[in-house]
């Protein structure tokens, strides 16, 4: 099965596994749970900061829901500054409004689905013309996290290659990699 999976990885990380597995320096379970994250990673994109914090058990979902609420609400806020620098209409806004009050329905995703402006615009407009706190900031504002978790939270999230997730995950030691990498790049 592992074989079959490799041709799923990079060629650097498909000749890694391959001689991390010829010499036993990794088990197969191991690799195996790795090819499991990557193709939920390849599938889905990066882990949420909010959702790897809750794994950890450093926050609740609670938090995180208040959060996005806050930020939500912010959002909203943002959409006069919006009309009023000519972005969107007034009459654009009011159908936004109408849509979210019925729906529930975020208001960066309703002003994206109506064309009004991609959800990358709308963030960098925030951004440039507003202020909102990002999610590790508003939980260490709050005290709902301490900086150590959310470092730690933020190395998880950071996680994506083969030899980060080995060193990540106490399976193998970055040194160990380290000579292991030098080793393939030689025979190269």
């Amino acid at each position: 099965m592992i074989k079959k999976d490799l041709k799923a990885l990079d060629i650097d990380d498909r000749r890694l596994a391959q001689v991390l597995l010829n010499n036993n320096l990794i088990p197969d379970e191991e690799l195996n749970k790795y090819l499991v994250f990557r193709k939920n990673r390849d599938t889905n994109g990066k882990a949420f900061l909010g959702n790897i914090l809750i794994e950890m058990n450093s926050i609740t979902g609670k938090d995180l829901e208040e959060y996005l609420a806050e930020e939500e609400k912010r959002h909203y806020e943002f959409c006069d500054i919006l009309v009023s620098e000519g972005y969107i209409r007034e009459d654009q806004l009011k159908e936004v409004t109408k849509k979210h009050e019925a729906t529930g329905i975020p208001i960066i995703v309703l002003i994206s689905e109506m064309n009004l402006m991609t959800k990358d615009n709308f963030i960098r407009l925030f951004n440039n013309l507003a202020y909102g706190f990002k999610l590790g900031e508003w939980l260490l504002l709050n005290g709902r996290v301490t900086q150590e978790k959310l470092e730690a939270a933020k190395k998880a999230q950071r996680v994506n290659r083969l030899a980060d997730y080995l060193v990540y995950h106490g399976i193998c030691s970055r040194d160990t990699l380290d000579k292991v990498e030098e080793k393939i790049a030689s025979v190269l």
